[in-house]
């Protein structure tokens, strides 16, 4: 068992001192789902773990004002944004707890479980975040293929009845012809 994944216990206290090792190892157990992710959550996460945490905040802020191209991109993860905000801050100050060392170590385990349970939070959040991108990305797409098909269904259908008037404009003559000799060869036949 790693010394992360070991419980706080008093043969253990060096477990509450690595808080670091915690998050990665909570990293790693989700590490090929948070690849797919994307490198956003990633980058985040890694920042997390780095203690960077005001440049994971940045990287939100940046990463939300960047995708206002999509509509209602802002209204649908306004809230996933702000709670991974204060996800954030709540892992720093649970990580920079001061003195953490002269607690009793099952408050320190108690702390330790928050922490984890603000990251996997963060994670979630940050995960939905990617999601409803993707989301609108793919309507956002589909809406473009609708666009491009009713231009050519037009086109084409203009493209017919230029064609269709043409003929008629055409072959009017000849047809008026036909139909007079059918009418006179009708008379003839039923003598009128």
């Amino acid at each position: 068992m790693s010394e992360a994944a070991k419980p706080l216990t008093k043969e253990n206290p060096s477990a509450a001192d690595s808080v670091e090792n915690l998050l990665q190892h909570e990293y790693k157990a989700d590490e090929k789902m948070i690849a797919r992710s994307g490198v956003f959550v990633a980058e985040t996460l890694q920042a997390i773990i780095q203690a960077r945490y005001e440049a994971a905040i940045q990287d939100l802020k940046a990463y939300q004002a960047d995708k206002f191209y999509y509509p209602g991109f802002n209204d649908r993860t306004h809230r996933f944004f702000s709670h991974a905000i204060d996800l954030i801050n709540a892992i720093k100050a649970k990580k920079n707890f001061p003195k953490m060392n002269q607690l009793p170590p099952s408050k320190r385990q108690e702390l330790n479980n928050h922490l984890i349970g603000h990251f996997k939070d963060l994670k979630i959040s940050l995960r939905r975040i990617v999601s409803i991108e993707q989301e609108l990305r793919v309507k956002d797409s589909r809406s473009t293929i609708w666009v491009i098909q009713a231009l050519f269904i037009s086109g084409f259908s203009i493209l017919l009845l230029a064609v269709v008037m043409e003929a008629f404009q055409t072959l009017r003559a000849p047809s008026e012809i036909f139909i007079e000799d059918v009418v006179k060869w009708l008379y003839k036949v039923l003598g009128i």
